[in-house]
């Protein structure tokens, strides 16, 4: 098969096309043949896990075959240049133009690392993530090792109930399968247990195994696609006015704006809360009072306009009768003489109750086991008490 014509297949994640520059070394990779190839890490490093689940498979059944037939590929570097790896079955075209000197020859490789190359650390890396995905993945463990602290706490948390649990065991199995672009791709947050509840993305970008400018934009666009996703967009016209409606006359809405089920719990219960909390009760009341003050005091300015005599010895004090008939004659105000008395009367009988409770506590002695009353019982065969007895 040409060059030409592999170009004309869609590139996958195993081929350099698809990461617009290569992702491998030649070193790293001989190293990751030699010494993991058994157990299929090479063909991790290719971007192909399913590849390598295989292999490790063959491997076992056949006493390590496709082990040894990767290893003899090495000393072939300008075939594989051409035309990527082939396998035990055919032709396969993994590590197409993603390997970098493999050959001094003139070939199609590239010359420029992949903008999501960060260096050889970033292979053994993303080894070691689809590893901690195919046994911790629904932990949420391999999320916060590699950036996504927040998701990946928040699956951790969510395995307490057992519906999230199985979701994310579920979830486990596919990241291992798109684990092959998660430079591209990102951490997966899974729907609905994280994403949906708690993020409005499923996706979140996989910091360390970027280089600092990728993850930096990648970051970016990720902040900007949550702020425009909770935005409301409107309809725009040509002119790049809103467009309104004719029977509602609004704003055509576009888009509206989005909030995670969180969010929503959370605002339904500050309203439901608000409406009995007595703090906000009492600053309804602290309004209502504030505004009956300030008709009482409106009023007082229109007597003091028309009689302002009269304001004044009220205020000094010259009418206390008809000021203890406007109180309404209630307790509080002690408007007379017979609230006093009432007042003395009901403190009497309280402090006469506790006195009378408390005496008939302490004056009447304790029952003993051993005394006469109740009488004992007796049986048909005893003598009946003799009544004169002393």
């Amino acid at each position: 098969m040409s060059t030409d014509s592999r170009e004309e297949f869609k590139p996958n994640s195993t081929h350099g096309k698809f990461w617009g520059g290569y992702m491998l070394e030649k070193i790293p990779y001989g190293i990751l043949v030699v010494f993991g190839g058994f157990f299929g890490l090479d063909k991790i490093a290719l971007r192909s896990p399913l590849t390598a689940f295989l292999k490790f498979i063959v491997n076992i059944l056949f006493l390590g075959a496709w082990w040894v037939y990767d290893i003899l590929q090495l000393f072939d570097g300008t075939f594989v240049a051409k035309y990527g790896h082939t396998t035990p079955f055919g032709v396969s075209g993994q590590g197409y133009r993603l390997i970098h000197n493999l050959t001094k020859e003139k070939t199609n490789e590239y010359t420029q690392p992949s903008n999501y190359f960060n260096g050889s650390v970033s292979t053994f890396l993303f080894i070691l993530y689809v590893c901690l995905a195919s046994f911790m993945g629904f932990t949420g463990i391999p999320n916060i090792v590699y950036g996504d602290y927040l998701g990946g706490l928040s699956k951790l948390i969510s395995n307490v109930f057992i519906l999230p649990m199985v979701v994310n065991m579920i979830y486990q199995v596919i990241d291992i399968y798109r684990s092959s672009t998660l430079e591209k791709d990102g951490l997966s947050r899974p729907w609905p247990t994280t994403a949906g509840l708690v993020f409005l993305q499923d996706k979140y970008p996989a910091t360390l195994l970027l280089p600092t400018a990728e993850a930096k934009d990648q970051k970016t666009t990720y902040l900007e696609t949550e702020r425009e996703l909770r935005e409301v967009q409107y309809v725009k016209d040509e002119k790049g006015n809103t467009v309104i409606d004719e029977k509602t006359k609004q704003p055509k809405i576009l888009q509206k704006g989005q909030r995670t089920g969180l969010e929503t719990i959370a605002d339904f219960t500050y309203r439901t809360v608000k409406r009995i909390w007595p703090a906000v009760a009492l600053s309804e009341a602290n309004d209502e009072l504030t505004q009956g003050m300030g008709v009482t005091v409106g009023a007082m300015k229109d007597v003091a306009t028309q009689d302002p005599n009269g304001l004044v010895m009220a205020a000094l004090g010259a009418d206390k009768d008809e000021k203890r008939n406007q109180v309404g004659g209630a307790l509080v105000g002690m408007s007379s003489e017979w609230d006093t008395v009432l007042l003395i009367s009901m403190g009497v009988l309280i402090v006469g109750g506790f006195a009378a409770a408390l005496l008939r506590k302490f004056s009447v002695p304790k029952r003993e086991e051993d005394d006469e009353y109740p009488r004992k019982a007796y049986d048909r065969d005893d003598p009946p008490p003799n009544p004169g007895g002393v």
